[in-house]
Protein backbone atom coordinates (compact mmCIF):
# COMPACT_ATOMS: atom_id res chain seq x y z
CA UNK A 1 0.00 0.00 0.00
CA UNK A 2 1.32 3.37 -0.84
CA UNK A 3 1.26 6.09 1.58
CA UNK A 4 2.87 9.69 1.84
CA UNK A 5 1.64 10.47 -1.76
CA UNK A 6 2.98 7.74 -3.48
CA UNK A 7 6.43 7.45 -1.96
CA UNK A 8 6.48 4.30 -0.02
CA UNK A 9 8.40 5.51 2.91
CA UNK A 10 8.87 2.77 5.77
CA UNK A 11 9.02 3.30 9.62
CA UNK A 12 12.59 3.89 9.52
CA UNK A 13 12.88 5.97 6.50
CA UNK A 14 10.16 8.31 7.98
CA UNK A 15 12.33 8.67 11.36
CA UNK A 16 15.47 9.59 8.77
CA UNK A 17 13.10 11.96 6.77
CA UNK A 18 12.25 13.61 10.28
CA UNK A 19 15.87 13.69 11.70
CA UNK A 20 17.74 14.90 8.78
CA UNK A 21 14.89 17.37 7.49
CA UNK A 22 15.86 20.37 5.66
CA UNK A 23 13.67 23.20 4.11
CA UNK A 24 13.75 21.28 0.48
CA UNK A 25 14.55 18.09 -1.21
CA UNK A 26 18.34 18.62 -2.39
CA UNK A 27 19.16 19.84 1.24
CA UNK A 28 17.36 16.94 2.70
CA UNK A 29 19.63 14.74 0.62
CA UNK A 30 22.84 16.37 1.25
CA UNK A 31 21.86 16.07 4.98
CA UNK A 32 21.38 12.54 4.38
CA UNK A 33 25.18 12.05 2.26
CA UNK A 34 26.71 14.12 4.89
CA UNK A 35 25.10 11.07 7.59
CA UNK A 36 26.37 8.45 5.24
CA UNK A 37 30.32 10.03 5.63
CA UNK A 38 30.23 9.68 9.11
CA UNK A 39 28.95 6.07 9.37
CA UNK A 40 31.75 2.82 10.26
CA UNK A 41 31.92 -0.24 8.75
CA UNK A 42 29.59 -1.33 11.20
CA UNK A 43 26.73 0.82 10.81
CA UNK A 44 26.03 -1.40 7.51
CA UNK A 45 22.52 -1.07 8.42
CA UNK A 46 21.76 2.68 9.02
CA UNK A 47 24.42 3.23 5.28
CA UNK A 48 21.39 0.94 3.22
CA UNK A 49 18.38 2.84 5.05
CA UNK A 50 19.99 6.41 4.13
CA UNK A 51 20.83 4.95 0.37
CA UNK A 52 17.10 3.52 0.24
CA UNK A 53 15.76 6.88 1.44
CA UNK A 54 18.30 8.90 -0.88
CA UNK A 55 16.99 7.09 -4.20
CA UNK A 56 13.22 7.59 -2.99
CA UNK A 57 14.03 11.05 -2.55
CA UNK A 58 15.02 11.48 -5.70
CA UNK A 59 13.08 10.14 -7.20
CA UNK A 60 10.61 12.20 -6.84
CA UNK A 61 9.95 16.22 -7.57
CA UNK A 62 10.42 19.35 -5.05
CA UNK A 63 7.01 19.88 -5.41
CA UNK A 64 5.79 16.38 -4.25
CA UNK A 65 8.96 16.41 -1.89
CA UNK A 66 6.88 19.21 -0.19
CA UNK A 67 3.54 17.35 -0.26
CA UNK A 68 5.09 14.45 1.96
CA UNK A 69 2.79 13.69 5.13
CA UNK A 70 6.06 13.91 7.40
CA UNK A 71 7.39 17.09 5.68
CA UNK A 72 3.57 18.58 5.62
CA UNK A 73 3.81 18.18 9.71
CA UNK A 74 7.21 19.18 10.07
CA UNK A 75 6.37 22.33 8.05
CA UNK A 76 2.75 23.16 9.99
Amino acid sequence: MKKNNELDLNQDENMLLMIYFQQDREGTIQSLKNVQSQLTPEERELKDMTDSLIGKLSGISDTDFLQLEVVRDYLS
